[in-house]
């Protein structure tokens, strides 16, 4: 039985006829410590019993998803193969991309609370600049929609959604109302490092009872960061110098 040739692997020690006959055993096992094949494809035969010694012709045909992974240290340098998943360019690209966004996001808030502020201060005040800032997001977001032809009204009837749905376009309207208020008080620095302390604070609590989502009880590395946050805010904020 000839070597498969469309494997792209032609070992020196295979013979032309047969992988390993009789007569000339000897001489393949001496050609196969040589050429560092012997161990591998010694090892597939035995796998899949393709070949023993003295069979011939009748020796069977190796698989050839068998033979496209027999190790061949002339072609790769000498490393086996290996069956670990690793991550692709493209997840760590998207993985940076997510990263820059979002601290890109977060770096354009505290911009956002100093212009609803300066607005409140050129207009009637910090509930009309808020009324505004949600009024130029409302026309930006509505024309987002209508480029993208997606259904204004979902395909179930609003009657049928629980009340606290709408909750939170409530605490979005509260949180920009507060920063528009507090932003001249306190400054931006300050407010935002409250604020992420309060998220710290409040995503634990909600992950620990388990509301609306997958229950994660704390522990204590996680009481630890949050007492990194409470150190860091009122190194920032600084109250005793108020």
């Amino acid at each position: 039985m000839a070597w498969p040739r469309w494997a792209g692997i032609w070992p020196r020690w295979a013979c032309s006829r047969c992988w390993r006959c009789s007569p000339c055993a000897a001489t393949h096992r001496a050609n196969g410590r040589r050429t560092g094949f012997s161990g591998s494809v010694a090892a597939v035969r035995t796998l899949i019993g393709a070949a023993t010694p003295g069979r011939g012709r009748r020796s069977r045909r190796m698989p050839r998803r068998l033979v496209a992974a027999i190790h061949d240290p002339r072609r790769d340098g000498g490393n086996r193969l290996s069956a670990t998943p690793q991550a692709g360019p493209r997840v760590k690209t998207w993985t940076l991309l997510g990263i820059t966004i979002a601290v890109a996001v977060g770096s354009v808030l505290p911009l956002q609370a100093l212009i609803n502020a300066r607005l409140g201060a050129l207009t009637h005040g910090a509930l009309y600049a808020s009324f505004v800032s949600f009024l130029v997001g409302t026309c930006l977001l509505g024309s987002v929609l209508v480029a993208t032809r997606t259904p204004l009204l979902p395909p179930q009837p609003l009657s049928s959604f629980p009340a606290w749905i709408w909750a939170g376009g409530v605490i979005g309207a509260s949180m920009v109302l507060a920063a528009t208020v507090l932003v001249p008080r306190l400054g931006a620095g300050a407010l935002f490092c409250l604020i992420v302390l309060g998220q710290v604070l409040g995503a634990m609590a909600l992950d620990h009872f388990g509301v609306l989502g997958a229950q994660r009880p704390v522990d204590m590395a996680r009481v630890a960061g949050a007492l990194l946050v409470v150190v860091g805010a009122a190194l920032v904020v600084r109250p005793w110098q108020a």
